[in-house]
């Protein structure tokens, strides 16, 4: 499948997975993820615990968005980012309000980072869940 460019907050592309290569699509179920870097949002949610995803599409991890990188999983063989967050930009390709526990937990942890921030945008779209906080600073 060709890459597509995507909503274009984060920088790289978006590709759909292969059915051939990773069994089924959309990929719907639990799986867990591998952290590149610390955050708050994540405080309340320990490493080994999984989360929910139901998507046809992934952003591989490529030069011009590891940066970005909170969390990857891999599915079928394929890496991809399972959540970013750079600035005041906070993503996840896993759905919280699905996950559970662990999604409460996530959900309590980013409520909690912005209480410092002026106001909070959540944007439901069909391939992730977006979070912006913008600094009261």
């Amino acid at each position: 499948t060709d890459p597509l460019p995507g909503l274009g907050v984060v920088p790289g592309k978006v590709i759909k997975f292969d059915e051939s290569k990773v069994g089924a699509v959309p990929h719907i179920g639990w799986n867990g993820r591998i952290k590149h870097q610390d955050s708050p949002v994540f405080a309340h949610v320990g490493e080994d615990e999984e989360v929910y995803f139901v998507h046809s599409y992934y952003a591989p991890i490529v030069d011009e968005n590891k940066d970005w990188v909170l969390t990857s999983t891999t599915y079928g063989g394929e890496k991809y980012i399972s959540a970013v967050q750079k600035g005041c930009v906070v993503a996840t390709q896993f759905h919280p309000e699905k996950s559970g526990k662990t999604g409460l937990n996530f959900i309590k942890g980013f409520l909690e980072v912005s209480k410092a921030y002026r106001f909070v945008i959540l944007l439901i779209g069909a391939a992730c869940i977006l979070f912006i906080f913008y600094s009261s600073v």
